[in-house]
C-alpha cells in the first residue's frame, strides 16, 4: 500500500491510496487535519468501496437524526431536579 506525507503535513497521519473503514469514518467525523482529509477525499472519489462507505456514514447518520429524542428516565430527571435544587 502506497502512503502520502506532503511537506506541509508533518503532523498529519500519513494516508493510503485506498482508505480503509476507520480512516473514512474518521475523515466522516471531520478528525483529520485539512491535509490528510483532503488526501483522503481524494483517494476516495477514485474507489468505489470508499465512496459506498462514506455514503452509508451519511444515511446511518441521516436515519439516526430522523429519529425521535428518547425521553430521559425518570430516576435520571428526579436527580438533575435534586442537583438543581441543592445548588439554587
Amino acid at each position: 500500500m502506497n502512503v502520502h506525507r506532503g511537506p506541509d503535513d508533518a503532523d498529519e497521519p500519513i494516508v493510503p491510496d485506498v482508505p480503509d473503514v476507520t480512516a473514512l469514518a474518521e475523515l466522516d467525523a471531520d478528525l483529520p487535519g485539512p491535509a490528510a482529509a483532503a488526501q483522503l477525499r481524494a483517494a476516495a472519489r477514485t474507489d468505489p468501496r470508499a465512496a459506498a462507505v462514506l455514503n452509508a456514514l451519511a444515511a446511518t447518520r441521516a436515519d439516526l437524526a430522523a429519529l425521535p429524542e428518547p425521553p430521559v428516565p425518570s430516576e435520571v430527571e428526579a436527580r438533575w431536579t435534586a442537583a438543581l435544587a441543592a445548588e439554587a
